[in-house]
């Protein structure tokens, strides 16, 4: 009996296999129950920052439909349980999806909590080391720990590694929108080619929204340049340590009580519903933003 092999990652799927794939992801999608959105119904869980002001609301049963097994199928003379190739190869794509999303959230939520709305360049001349992902991060993160001396505290920063179309890396760090200190100095301390203020993705009232925009800009980087050969373990981005916001989640039995919730705690707006997305495979999830920056003051 020939063996259902899993696709390789790198395998272009031809139209009826892509097909396949968007079917597997339809039927396991039944299984989250999106006509319980509509009707407000079905238990949820809510996850929120209140550090940032994001507030997350996705159905979550405790337990699976049996629709969920769509993907699988028994093989008739040896009565083996055979997972579709097709499935596995969009699993695995969406796992990756997955992935990027959430350290999305999470670098989000570090950076508006903590008012990084300044973006510096880092990149490299010429040096070798400057193609490997790894010896490139050990550089900046010498870097940060001068740059915490030259400041003479510890301070929240947040960054990002890119991979240029020539082959090398570079890094895109946002500080705290108080900060000013002199490119040459950081030119200076870094040592190995040039240091950029990026000016137009730089934003300087240190509101929410500001760092929000300003985190917008820093996540698309986070799968640039990421692939099958990035070791297993590494980070998509990279934070001062000690500076990481509160997080809190909780189930409520329904939409229904999430939306009462969000309506007595206040200046939460929705920005985003699954609703309103074409074909939307997953569960249904809302997010909203809380912008009131009361208590901030512009630098």
């Amino acid at each position: 009996m020939a063996e259902l092999s899993p696709l390789s990652p790198t395998d272009a799927p031809s139209e009826a296999r892509a097909q396949r794939v968007r079917d597997s992801g339809r039927a396991l999608s039944l299984s989250y129950g999106h006509n319980s959105h509509s009707a407000g119904e079905g238990p949820v869980l809510v996850a929120m920052c209140p550090d940032s002001g994001r507030l997350v609301v996705v159905y979550s049963p405790l337990e699976r439909s049996e629709n969920s097994s769509a993907p699988y199928r028994v093989d008739e003379e040896t009565g083996e349980i055979l997972v579709d190739p097709d499935f596995e190869q969009w699993k695995f794509l969406e796992n990756r999806r997955r992935a990027v999303r959430r350290s999305r959230s999470r670098l989000q939520d570090y950076v508006v909590a903590n008012r990084l709305s300044k973006m510096w360049t880092l990149t490299v001349a010429h040096q070798e080391w400057g193609r490997d992902r790894a010896a490139f991060l050990r550089e900046v993160q010498r870097f940060m720990v001068k740059w915490e001396k030259l400041e003479g505290k510890k301070f929240p920063y947040a960054y990002v590694l890119e991979l240029q179309e020539r082959g090398m890396w570079h890094a895109h760090i946002l500080v705290p929108n108080e900060f000013y200190t002199d490119f040459r100095r950081l030119t200076k301390l870094w040592g190995h080619g040039r240091v950029r203020f990026d000016r137009s993705k730089s934003f300087y009232d240190g509101s929410k929204r500001a760092c929000r925009r300003a985190a917008v800009y820093l996540s698309k980087y986070l799968s640039k340049g990421w692939d099958e050969t990035v070791p297993a373990g590494q980070h998509r981005y990279e934070v001062a340590e000690g500076f990481q916001p509160d997080r809190v989640s909780f189930r409520l039995e329904s939409f229904k009580e999430a939306w009462r919730f969000i309506d007595q705690i206040k200046g939460y707006r929705r920005a985003f519903s699954s609703e309103e997305v074409t074909n939307w495979n997953g569960p249904p999830v809302e997010v909203y933003f809380n912008d009131d920056d009361v208590g901030v003051v512009a630098a």
